[in-house]
């Protein structure tokens, strides 16, 4: 079909303006300044790789600076050829649309990626506090792309791009243009990119591993074919980053479930 020939001329036209988003490729984990460029997915990589989540409340406060996440994440967005042909009005709301959920979904990939490398030397350490800096890094990004789709700071930097209340429901929206072409968009499906990488968060702002039990995060996922939710694994390896979650009271939880889908256990 047209959308799905459209998606894939995207994914491939992302590979090759925004550059490759591994966070274990030794070609972007090698190079130590964060440098920007029209390539915005290495310059992501890079910043995430070294992010410090092992915080305390000053540590939180220092890093949860708007201009320090609008440099970290949101420049290098900002400044990538794709984005700026997307707000210079190069594209219909269709073909927006699908540019910014596959975008999204690279970034909450590589954000993801980030956590999951076991590798000693660049494994996450978490504190509470680091997951509220993680939880509102999230939100940044999603606001950027929820706010790119809806063509709202076309031809200018909106200063709601990293605000914390913008944009987190999934109602129709459009910007005047939009609405004068009759055409409506939905920001379900950007926010549905970020699936995963939400659950990873509200595991970290846990209390405590069996806290997550509490939870029908994934009940909606219960047949565990669509991939949108961690796997057990998965589930398990985000607990242990947490530096006050103890190894038993992990395996409590996550047990041998190997790789079901946490939907799937609870």
């Amino acid at each position: 079909s047209y959308r799905n020939l459209l998606r894939l001329h995207i994914q491939n036209l992302l590979i090759e303006w925004g550059g490759t988003h591994d966070v274990e490729d030794k070609s972007v984990v090698s190079q130590m300044t964060i440098t920007h460029s029209t390539q915005c997915f290495p310059t992501l990589c890079r910043f995430m790789i070294r992010e410090d989540y092992n915080l305390d409340s000053n540590g939180f406060g220092l890093a949860e600076v708007d201009e320090r996440l609008e440099e970290g994440l949101l420049r290098p967005l900002k400044e990538s050829e794709i984005v700026r042909q997307l707000r210079a009005g190069r594209c219909d709301v269709g073909v927006r649309l699908v540019l910014c959920e596959e975008m999204g979904s690279t970034v909450a990939d590589i954000i993801l990626a980030s956590l999951l490398t076991q590798n000693n030397e660049r494994k996450k350490r978490f504190t509470d506090w680091g997951s509220l800096l993680l939880s509102k890094q999230v939100r940044v990004v999603q606001n950027f792309f929820t706010g790119l789709v809806l063509n709202e700071n076309n031809g200018s930097n909106n200063e709601d791009d990293n605000g914390d209340e913008h944009h987190h429901g999934s109602a129709n929206h459009g910007s005047e243009n939009d609405r004068n072409n009759g055409s409506v968009v939905n920001t379900a499906t950007i926010l549905e990119q970020f699936e995963r990488l939400n659950q990873a968060v509200t595991v970290l702002q846990l209390d405590k591993p069996s806290d997550w039990l509490a939870f029908s995060y994934g009940k909606k996922h219960k047949n565990g074919d669509d991939g949108s939710g961690l796997t057990m694994d998965e589930l398990r390896r985000i607990m242990s980053l947490r530096v006050d979650f103890s190894e038993d009271a992990i395996l409590k939880v996550c047990g041998s479930g190997g790789g079901a889908v946490v939907g799937d256990l609870i």
